[in-house]
C-alpha cells in the first residue's frame, strides 16, 4: 500500500484507551480511512509538488508546499478513537545567482530562468537587481534549466576582429576555451570552435550578418540536474552574448569611449580612377587583430582594403553602408607597424572629398588578442581634382584642451552654418557666417569652457549655384 501511493511510512501514533483485544478491530477500520487519506495525500502532490510522509490517518488542508493535519476520529462500533495526523510535503529548494563573464561579473537582471522536466515547463524564475533567482517547493526528479531575456545582443563594439583571433588560436590550440567561453565560441552549435565560428563573428563586426545560427546570448546553465526532496541547492551561473568570447561586454551599460581619433594630416590630391587612400599608424603596435569603424566622404565607394606591409589581407573582410565602412582583420602571425607607418590602404573610387574620421566600435589587439585600448591614427584629407564644387574644412589642433579652429576654404561667396553637438545630440555652440569672398576662412570654437568628451561639427554651406555639407569630430581633453 505504502510503496504503490508513493509515500513513506515514518512516526505513525494512535491513541487508544481501550483494551489491546480491540486493536485488529481498530485497524480494520482505519484500513479503509487511510485509502480516502491517501487520496487526499496524492492530490497534495499533483497540487503542490512534494514527497509526502505520513505519521497516521486523517483529513488534511494544505498551503505553499506545506501539509498540515487536524484531529479527527474512526468510529468501531459505540466508541471513537481520536487520531493525531501530523502531515508533511518536502519540497526543494534551488537558489541561484546568474552574471555575465566579464571581469566584473556584471549580475543578470531581468532574466528568465526556466526549469523543464519531459520537455514541459515545470516553474520559471526572474533574476533581480544582483542576479539573483530562486525555486522553492520543487518535486523530486531530474530538471533542465534554461534562460531567455529581452535584453539586445549589445554585442557590437565588444565582439570583434579579436573574438574571430581567439577563435582561431583556439582550433590552433595555441589558446584552449572552456566553459561558457567555449559555448559562447561556438557561435553555430557544431561543438566545436573553427574558422567557421570565427569568419561568423568578423562577419557579424562588419555588419553582413544580423544574427549568429544560436541566438544571441549563451549560458552555462544545467542539461540535466537531478533534484531530490527536501533538498537546499546552489546554482553559480554565467551568460555570454554569443561571440563575445574574452568577456568585454557590459550589459544595460553603453560602451566606453575609448580615444580613439583619426588625425587629419596632409592632403591626397586625388583624380581619375582608383584613389588609394593610406591610414597611419600613430605609435607603434604588434597587432594580431584590427577593427575599425570609419566614416568615408559621400560620394566615395569602396573597392577594397589592403593591409600595410607584407601583411596578408586572406581574413580581411569589410562592408560599407552609405558613409559607414567597417572592416576587420586578424592573424596568427602578427603584424608589426611603427610609427608613421601605414596601416592600411583603402581603394575607392568617385568624386568625393573630405576627411577620414573613426567611431567609438574600434579597436586594435596584439597578437594574443590583447586590447590595446585607446589609440590614434592618422590619414592625409582627401582632396578630388575631378569635384567642381571642391572645398575643405579642417578642425585644428584635434585633440585640443582649450580653444579649437575651422579652417574652411569655400568655393564661393556665400553662408556657412555651423553646429557643434556633443555625444548625446546637445546643440552646444551654433552660428551662421556670411562670406563675401571664396578662399579660405577661419573661425574660432571657443571650445575651452567644453566638457571633456568627443564633438561633431556639421558645417552647411549655401551659395547662390550650389549647398554643400560635410561633418566633422574633435576631441575636447582635460
Amino acid at each position: 500500500m505504502w510503496k504503490s501511493c508513493g509515500f513513506s511510512k515514518r512516526n505513525t501514533y494512535i491513541w487508544s484507551d481501550k483494551p489491546y483485544v480491540m486493536r485488529k478491530t481498530l485497524y480494520s477500520a482505519l484500513f479503509f480511512a487511510v485509502l480516502s487519506v491517501q487520496a487526499l495525500a496524492q492530490s497534495a502532490i499533483l497540487s503542490s509538488g512534494g514527497d509526502v510522509a505520513i505519521a497516521g490517518y486523517g483529513s488534511m488542508s494544505f498551503s505553499n508546499a506545506q501539509l498540515s493535519v487536524e484531529q479527527t476520529s474512526v468510529s468501531v462500533g459505540r466508541v471513537s478513537y481520536g487520531v493525531q495526523i501530523p502531515v508533511e510535503i518536502y519540497g526543494a529548494r534551488l537558489a541561484g545567482l546568474l552574471r555575465y563573464a566579464n571581469t566584473a561579473r556584471t549580475p543578470m537582471t531581468n532574466t528568465r530562468i526556466n526549469l523543464i522536466a519531459n520537455g514541459q515547463l515545470v516553474d520559471t524564475a526572474r533574476t533581480d537587481a544582483s542576479g539573483a533567482y530562486l525555486f522553492s517547493g520543487i518535486p523530486q526528479g531530474t530538471y533542465q534549466m534554461t534562460a531567455t531575456t529581452n535584453k539586445p545582443w549589445g554585442g557590437l563594439g565588444a565582439v570583434n576582429s579579436s573574438d574571430a583571433l581567439i577563435m582561431k588560436r583556439h582550433f590552433n590550440v595555441m589558446t584552449t576555451l572552456t566553459g561558457i567561453n567555449f559555448l559562447a565560441g561556438d557561435v553555430n552549435g557544431t561543438n566545436i570552435i573553427n574558422g567557421t565560428d570565427a569568419l561568423l563573428v568578423h562577419r557579424r563586426y562588419v555588419g553582413s550578418d544580423n544574427s549568429f545560427p544560436l541566438g544571441d546570448w549563451a549560458y552555462d546553465l544545467p542539461s540535466s540536474k537531478q533534484i531530490n526532496s527536501g533538498q537546499e541547492l546552489q546554482e553559480s551561473n554565467l551568460a555570454l552574448v554569443y561571440g563575445d568570447v574574452n568577456g568585454t561586454y557590459t550589459p544595460d551599460i553603453n560602451l566606453r569611449q575609448q580615444w580613439i581619433n583619426l588625425d587629419p594630416n596632409g592632403t591626397l590630391q586625388a583624380s581619375n580612377g582608383i584613389i588609394e587612400w593610406p591610414v597611419y599608424a600613430q605609435g607603434s603596435y604588434d597587432l594580431g587583430a584590427v577593427s575599425l569603424d570609419l566614416e568615408i566622404p559621400e560620394g566615395l565607394s569602396v573597392q577594397g582594403i589592403r593591409m600595410g606591409g607584407e601583411v596578408s589581407n586572406a581574413d580581411l573582410i569589410y562592408k560599407q553602408e552609405g558613409r559607414q565602412l567597417r572592416m576587420g582583420w586578424y592573424s596568427l602571425e602578427p603584424f608589426q607597424v611603427r610609427d608613421g607607418e601605414p596601416l592600411l590602404f583603402l581603394q575607392l573610387t568617385g568624386n568625393g572629398e573630405g576627411e577620414l574620421s573613426m567611431g567609438k566600435y574600434s579597436e586594435l589587439a596584439d597578437a594574443w588578442a590583447v586590447s590595446y585600448g585607446d589609440f590614434m591614427l592618422s590619414a592625409p584629407r582627401l582632396q578630388n581634382r575631378n569635384n567642381p564644387l571642391s572645398w575643405q574644412a579642417v578642425v585644428y589642433p584635434n585633440p585640443t584642451n582649450a580653444n579649437t579652429s575651422l579652417s574652411v576654404r569655400l568655393p564661393s561667396p556665400g553662408d556657412l552654418s555651423v553646429t557643434v553637438t556633443d555625444l548625446s545630440g546637445r546643440v552646444v555652440n551654433q552660428a551662421t557666417y556670411f562670406f563675401a569672398s571664396n578662399g579660405n576662412q577661419e573661425i574660432n570654437l571657443e571650445s575651452a569652457a567644453w566638457a571633456e568628451g568627443q564633438y561633431h561639427i556639421a558645417l552647411n554651406f549655401v551659395s547662390a549655384t550650389q549647398e554643400l555639407s560635410t561633418r566633422l569630430k574633435f576631441n575636447k581633453i582635460k
